[in-house]
This record gives C-alpha cells, sequence and structure tokens, in this order.
C-alpha cells in the first residue's frame, strides 16, 4: 500500500521558475558569489566526483574562480603526489570501506579541505556506520565532511546524527543516472532540496544539492530551494579538460572500470558518447556565474549568500500555481 498525501506536488527544476522582485542591485557586477561557511570561502558550486568531471584538469579551472572539485574515487596516492592543486578546493572522495585510502590521502597532504563520502543508497546502517567512523577520527583534523545521498528528511537527520557537516541531496536526477527507470525509487530535484531544508537547519548542518542541473538557471533553482552547494557533472562534459563521452559511476562502463561489477548488480547509470564539443571549460564556467548573478539582481539579492537565504516566490510552470520558499 502507498501513502499519497492529497495535493502533494513533487517538482523537477523545469517544472517551476522563480518569480523577481523590485530590485536595487542594478548589475551583475555588483552581486557577490563569495560564501562562507565555517572555515572555508569560495563559490559553492562543486565538479561531481565522476570519471570524467572529477579530475585535476578540472580542478585547476575550478579553483581559478574558488570552486571546489571533488576528485573521483580511483585516483592514486601517487596520483595526488605527481599534480599540482589547490588544497582548498579539492575534496577527495570515497565510497563504503575507503577509510584507509581517504586517510593515505590525508596524511599526504593534511590541508586537503573536503572529505566526501559518496554512495548510491545513503539510507543503509552499513554507510551510516562508516560516516560515524569517518567523523570521529577526522572532526578534529578541521576537515568538511560531505554525505550522501538522501533526499528525504529522515535521510538528512539520520546522516547528521552521524556528523556529516553537509548533507548531499539527490537521488536519480543526474543527467547519467537511470535509478528512476531501472527501480522506481527517487525524488524530483526541486522539492528533494527544499523538503530537506528545514531538517539541516534544525540540525545545524548544510545541504548540497547533487543532481538535475542542465543549465545554469538550474543551478540558480537550487540555491533558491535552499541548498547551500549546489555539484554538477553532466554541464561540464565535451570541454578542452573534460571528454566528450560521459557516463553515470553506476553504469556498466564505470563498474567494468573499478572492478565493482556483480552479477546480482544491474546498471543504473548512461553511457552517453559524442558529446557536442564546447571549447574550454572556463567559458562554461563564466556562463555559469554570470547567470547566477543575474538570478540574484532579478530578485534584489546582492550576494550568493543572501540569494540562498532569502524567501522566493515560484511558480510552476505547467499548472501556474504560486508558491512561497
Amino acid at each position: 500500500m502507498v501513502n499519497i498525501t492529497s495535493g502533494n506536488r513533487a517538482l523537477d527544476f523545469s517544472d517551476i521558475l522563480i518569480q523577481p522582485k523590485l530590485s536595487w542591485v542594478n548589475s551583475r557586477v555588483d552581486v557577490n558569489l563569495i560564501t562562507e561557511y565555517e572555515d572555508w570561502s569560495g563559490i559553492p558550486i562543486i565538479s561531481s566526483n565522476m570519471h570524467t568531471v572529477g579530475t585535476f584538469e578540472v580542478a585547476k579551472v575550478f579553483s581559478e574562480f574558488k570552486m571546489p572539485t571533488f576528485l573521483h574515487k580511483d585516483y592514486t596516492l601517487e596520483d595526488y603526489k605527481k599534480n599540482d592543486y589547490d588544497p582548498e578546493y579539492i575534496g577527495v572522495s570515497g565510497g563504503l570501506n575507503s577509510f584507509e585510502y581517504i586517510k593515505e590521502i590525508l596524511e599526504y597532504n593534511p590541508e586537503i579541505k573536503f572529505i566526501c563520502l559518496d554512495v548510491a543508497n545513503g539510507y543503509i546502517s552499513k554507510f551510516r556506520e562508516f560516516v560515524s567512523i569517518v567523523e570521529d577520527y577526522f572532526s578534529r583534523k578541521n576537515k568538511i565532511i560531505v554525505a550522501g545521498n538522501v533526499v528525504t528528511k529522515e535521510g538528512v537527520e539520520s546522516l547528521s546524527n552521524m556528523g556529516a557537516d553537509v548533507i548531499k541531496v539527490g537521488l536519480g536526477s543526474g543527467n547519467f543516472c537511470d535509478t528512476r527507470l531501472k527501480t522506481g525509487i527517487g525524488m524530483p530535484q526541486f522539492s528533494a532540496v527544499v523538503n530537506c531544508v528545514p531538517n539541516a537547519k534544525w540540525n545545524s548542518t548544510y545541504l548540497m544539492s547533487d543532481g538535475g542541473c542542465r543549465y545554469p538557471g538550474d543551478i540558480a533553482k537550487a540555491f533558491a530551494a535552499g541548498s547551500n552547494f549546489v555539484m554538477i557533472g553532466g554541464m561540464l562534459a565535451g570541454h578542452d579538460e573534460t571528454s566528450q563521452v560521459m557516463y553515470g559511476m553506476s553504469s556498466y562502463y564505470a563498474m567494468n572500470l573499478n572492478g565493482t561489477f556483480h552479477d546480482y548488480r544491474t546498471s543504473e547509470g548512461r553511457v552517453v558518447k559524442n558529446i557536442e564539443y564546447k571549447g574550454a571549460l572556463k567559458n562554461t564556467i563564466r556562463d555559469i556565474l554570470g547567470g547566477i548573478r543575474s538570478a540574484c539582481t532579478y530578485t534584489n539579492c546582492a550576494s550568493l549568500s543572501e540569494f540562498i537565504n532569502s524567501t522566493h516566490e515560484i511558480v510552476e510552470v505547467n499548472n501556474q500555481v504560486s508558491h512561497t520558499i
């Protein structure tokens, strides 16, 4: 039996628009996108820890804009040793049973700021226990622990209780994710963030919207929903620094590469080849940041921080129902 709440709508980014306000912010040049969380400051748009975009090549470009890159899990210690990067804008990623790997990387470079604990199903007890172990060891070392993914209030609360500083929200919404099709599980991304915000604030944690962004305006909508950070992946494909082939990390292709394929598993990710060539990554980043600045001017926000924490009026595109968030 399925419990359905009458009148409860779940919305993706494509289902809504943010309404403009009378504004005293007259130019995009006046908008400050740098935000501060605890002892970190930067632009809180993160390159996903996927093979094709969670790379040192992307990190070099992202860090020029004070934006973090979460490196993919298959980099070795030797890879970290032979590449140059700004540790303030780098995240080391790991899944279950990756404690020694994370410890090894951070002992080599203790200046790395972010730890991203990343599994497809953030609800399983083994993952919650792992988050607690990592938090217990690294909380004294001034790290920001990111954990996910979940899409409900209960999921946010469970990972907050285990000590995560930032909860990654998103299930089935990624451009290269087939989880909704293969499992019937998920939540439209905009509503997932909106629904999780109250519990995040109650537990003094931050939210990171992960997935579903196809345009700069989608990133603005994720921030307007209350997300403190936004992770992107597919938008970065096809550039000089990335690849014209993109695949989800739960695809057969990725599982075969990292040796995690087993007969009991199915692919929950897609492989897309011959993605349109987009040139230098920095140009796309400038386009994204220009869109965010413009969203701020339309809503009378002089900073991204103000935009995230403001009350916004949204309208559903298809049936013109208005909501306040």
